[in-house]
């Protein structure tokens, strides 16, 4: 049995170990796609993981960032001080919000994750499916576009559980 290896590897493709990668490719991608709101869907985004976050407020200081995520064992303050640590001084709008099962708080009904940029004024959506930024060249893994049907979709159920009264799901 033969296997062959990828000799070059697509521009979101993140290999074991490339763990800059991932970094490199979002922050690009968000730059080509300067839109005033950010949506991030990671059900175990970390707080460790707002350093991105930083980074893209100092691309686009308007820019409003949305992120859902399940409890974990991190609670809001966990977040606020990492927040505080990095990045005292960057005024753009941060938003957290938890999702969570009501029989399981630390577990809730997300699994994949999502970056979605939407600039309503102008109607332009764009997004992608990516991995947990922690996770990012522990293991292979790809980042890629999504299409608007597949956006429409994540961002009702974005909708959803940002606007349900808490403890519904």
């Amino acid at each position: 049995r033969t296997v062959c290896l990828p000799t070059a590897s697509a521009a979101g493709y993140v290999e074991q170990g490339e763990y800059g990668k991932a970094d490199t490719f979002l922050l690009e991608w968000y730059r080509t796609h300067p839109h005033d709101e950010l949506i991030i869907i990671d059900p175990y985004f970390k707080p460790e993981d707002l350093y991105l976050v930083k980074e893209l407020c100092d691309c686009n200081t308007k820019l409003n960032i949305n992120i859902l995520c399940h409890p974990q064992q991190f609670i809001l303050d966990d977040y606020l001080s990492e927040w505080h640590r990095i990045a005292s001084a960057v005024t753009c709008s941060i938003q957290m919000n938890t999702v969570c099962y009501r029989h399981n708080p630390k577990d809730g009904p997300l699994h994949d994750r999502f970056w979605v940029c939407r600039q309503y004024d102008e109607g332009i959506f764009c997004g992608l499916r990516t991995n947990s930024l922690t996770s990012f060249g522990n293991k292979e893994s790809l980042i890629s576009e999504l299409q608007l049907g597949e956006i429409l979709p994540i961002l009702g159920s974005y909708n959803k559980y940002t606007l349900a009264r808490p403890n519904e799901s």
